[in-house]
């Protein structure tokens, strides 16, 4: 598999290239995740799969060191319609193994149905 290293707010990559997106524990270090959505709108093929993750926001609120954002669900969803996806499921699940206030994250698995 090759690993390609880049900005994730303007990627150098042709127009509809891949079938599908795995973007895990990402929106949340970007100045702009609403510009990195528009992206891998740009870079997905029409019907391509986005596979999205983020952490929620922490209960109690505090800051989070190099989170640039704190996105709860029902951000995340009017983030992800607003670039053209359809959100086929949107869940809140642990990780891996429960801890109180810990190992949970937002999983999102979204269909292109607009934009380039």
């Amino acid at each position: 598999m090759a690993v390609v290293q880049g900005d994730m707010h303007n990627m150098d990559f042709p127009n509809a290239v891949f079938e599908a997106v795995w973007c895990r524990h990402t929106l949340e270090h970007s100045f702009a995740p609403l510009q990195v959505l528009a992206e891998i709108n740009r870079v997905l093929k029409f019907n391509g799969y986005l596979f999205a993750v983020l952490p929620p926001p922490p209960q109690p609120p505090e800051p989070f060191p190099d989170h640039w954002h704190q996105i709860p669900e029902y951000q995340f969803r009017y983030l992800l319609e607003s670039c053209n996806f359809e959100v086929l499921k949107l869940w809140t699940a642990w990780f891996s193994y429960k801890r109180p206030n810990d190992n949970l994250e937002i999983r999102a698995i979204c269909r292109k149905i607009g934009g380039w």
